[in-house]
């Protein structure tokens, strides 16, 4: 059992709290806005005073991801030898958000990584020669969470960290998981539709990475047909994952896995928790997908290409 501090309780901060305490460990909470009458956990209105009470183990960083390099700041100096900071995908807005933070073990949530199948993938990949690498993935924005205004949502807000190229970086995460680290990039992306929001809406990344000579990604919020698919072309063959329908068809062979809706939430905070980065990203990898954001960003609708370097 480990003590653990959930930093913003918003509905992804909520979420990572219920999966904790459903494998056993303790939860706190540092919220501004949650009335700790109304919560049954200990909540506290900044970091200062929910570290002044007690020590963790395992602090999450849940805020909005403008807010995420001001509070890494901030629990810097609490941070001992054995315990892990967490901090929601993106882990930062921008590559200028930056913080030299030493040894400390940093991580960052890219939950997908957890799915057997892409893991399949990854070790069906391991020593093979990658031709290409197809990610894709949208839904139409209004229909993500039922029941809220999706004008009134983070994705909606450029200014508050939203739009489909952070949404939506998992799938520029886990590319780089398969196919290693970005080394150059161009793409088309922007606001095109009349969704009321003022972030992109839609982006298509054309990239090279070590391991694979052409990653093309596409994302969106405006599919009213909801998917999310990996398509691989290798050596030994052709790869397909659907996500959503929990298949994978390798050389017309399918394998299927169903899954609940928090497993791949229990598999990630089960490994990290631990600092078990075997699939998960530490926050200098994650970093690179910020890099690769902002890359892209830069070059959306202007015809040319950045190098990482």
């Amino acid at each position: 059992m480990k003590n653990c501090l959930v930093i913003g309780y918003g509905s992804i901060g909520k979420r990572h709290s219920e999966v904790l305490l459903s494998l056993g460990h303790n939860v706190s909470i540092v919220s501004r806005h949650l009335n700790s009458a109304a919560c049954d956990l200990p909540v506290y209105c900044c970091v200062k005073d929910a570290f002044t009470a007690n020590k963790y183990d395992y602090i999450l960083i849940a805020s909005s991801t403008k807010e995420h390099i001001v509070t890494l700041q901030q629990i810097l100096p609490y941070l001992t030898e054995t315990s892990v900071c967490f901090i929601e995908k993106p882990i930062f807005s921008s590559p200028e958000d930056w913080v030299n933070w030493g040894n400390a073990k940093i991580c960052t949530g890219y939950v997908l990584r957890g799915h057997p199948l892409l893991r399949k993938i990854k070790d069906i990949l391991t020593g093979k020669k990658i031709y290409s690498c197809r990610a894709s993935c949208g839904q139409y924005l209004p229909s993500w969470r039922p029941g809220t205004d999706y004008t009134k949502c983070y994705s909606a807000y450029k200014e508050q960290g939203g739009g489909v190229l952070r949404d939506l970086s998992h799938e520029l995460d886990y590319m780089q998981m398969l196919c290693g680290k970005w080394k150059k990039v161009t793409a088309i992306g922007g606001k095109f539709s009349d969704l009321a929001i003022n972030s992109d809406d839609q982006y298509g990344i054309l990239f090279s990475a070590e391991k694979c000579p052409l990653c093309m990604c596409h994302i969106d919020y405006l599919s009213r047909d909801t998917h999310r698919t990996l398509s691989v072309e290798y050596e030994g063959g052709s790869l397909k994952l659907d996500f959503l329908n929990g298949t994978l068809l390798h050389n017309g062979i399918k394998e299927t896995v169903s899954l609940e809706r928090n497993d791949l939430f229990k598999t990630m905070h089960s490994e990290l928790i631990n600092y078990d980065l075997t699939y998960f990203p530490s926050g200098k990898e994650a970093y690179e997908i910020v890099k690769l954001i902002d890359a892209a960003e830069k070059t959306a609708g202007k015809d040319i290409w950045i190098e990482n370097r």
